[in-house]
């Protein structure tokens, strides 16, 4: 709303100052000698008015109407180009009888005409005066068009962005509201399990879980520290980790400058360790998950690593946050600006994700 309050009023004062200045043509070309009279006045307001009008014609009405839509471009060229035509010699022919009339005046008065045609021949003055005319108004069409088209390219590029940021903030939303039933009904059972034996292990995997539900309920926003989104895989490794049998390793590191200013797209580090944790454990073999995360002032990357267990459509694991959708919150917000390859070993035996995303220092505070 204040962009477009802005184009608005950016858009008015153009129109101000550029009216402004046609209809001060007919003083800024009168002589130092000519005594400037409203009748005189009015009779060089003339051209900068139909030049005006010209303008207008097209910037409310035939741009819009007919330029914008491809097939109606014919009726915008072919009705403009009557217009010139016709106005182009309507102001020639005003032209010359001006000219005619201030020489009549001027003999009158006993003066030597200064108004002749500058040529002797009627002929080159009709066509000098007619250049001049069709010149001036195919400037005003070429004018209008272009602003008018520039308008209207920057309130689609608006609507655009508009559109974007509802669709990122929808997508948030959508995220906050996948939090799994079956992630956190295996949580709260291993919790209550531990109270029996574990007090300290269970007051611990509380807090771990009021830290992640606090952040995603309330801490998340489109963009979100990553110092706070690593804390937050961090709390939901931990809380995994209850319910992980002996023979599977995890493994933790994280490289982020501190204090941390790096920005970064809320929760789509999380769904690739959901991944990792979906397909990276098996009921009996050995089993690891590597996390690491580093930034600097030039990129983020995250690699995770994890043995190649894939789980069928089936499993319900997870928060279920597809990687279609991590690809498409990446695009959304990295686009043209990360790398992400993925894919198992030639061995078969890992699955590694590598996520690189450049330019950091565009999400800084």
């Amino acid at each position: 709303m204040q962009k477009k309050k802005y184009l608005l009023a950016h858009s008015f004062w153009i129109h101000l100052v550029v009216v402004s200045t046609l209809l001060l043509i007919p003083i800024t070309f009168t002589a130092p000698d000519e005594e400037v009279t409203v009748v005189s006045y009015l009779r060089r307001l003339v051209l900068p008015s139909v030049v005006v009008a010209v303008f207008y014609i097209n910037y409310l009405w035939l741009v819009p109407r007919y330029l914008m839509h491809e097939e109606k471009h014919s009726f915008f060229w072919i009705s403009n180009l009557v217009l010139v035509l016709i106005l182009a010699l309507a102001l020639t022919e005003w032209s010359e009888y001006i000219h005619q009339l201030r020489a009549q005046e001027e003999l009158a008065s006993g003066r030597i005409p200064r108004h002749l045609p500058p040529f002797k021949e009627p002929g080159r003055f009709f066509l000098f005066s007619f250049l001049r005319s069709f010149f001036n108004l195919v400037v005003a069409v070429a004018l209008s068009s272009s602003l008018r088209t520039s308008r209207r390219w920057m309130e689609l590029e608006r609507e655009n962005k508009e559109r974007e940021v509802a669709l990122k903030e929808a997508e948030l939303k959508n995220l906050r509201n996948q939090i799994s039933p079956h992630f956190l009904l295996n949580t709260l059972n291993n919790i209550y399990a531990l109270i029996s034996f574990d007090q300290s292990r269970a007051q611990n995997a509380v807090k771990h879980l009021s830290q992640m539900l606090r952040h995603i309920l309330y801490d998340a926003t489109p963009l979100v520290n990553l110092a706070e989104e690593t804390k937050f895989i961090h709390d939901f490794i931990n809380l995994m980790k209850l319910r992980l049998p002996s023979h599977v390793t995890v493994t933790e590191r994280y490289d982020i400058p501190s204090p941390c200013h790096i920005q970064i797209a809320s929760m789509i580090i999380i769904s690739l360790v959901e991944n990792a944790f979906k397909h990276g454990i098996s009921p009996t073999s050995p089993s690891t998950i590597d996390v690491s995360i580093a930034a600097d002032e030039t990129q983020i990357t995250c690699e995770i690593r994890n043995s190649n267990y894939p789980k069928t459509s089936k499993d319900q694991s997870g928060h279920g946050i597809g990687l279609q959708q991590v690809a498409l919150r990446l695009d959304l917000t990295y686009s043209g600006r990360y790398e992400w390859e993925k894919g198992v070993t030639s061995d078969g035996t890992m699955y590694i994700s590598k996520l690189t995303i450049h330019d950091t220092q565009l999400h800084h505070h």
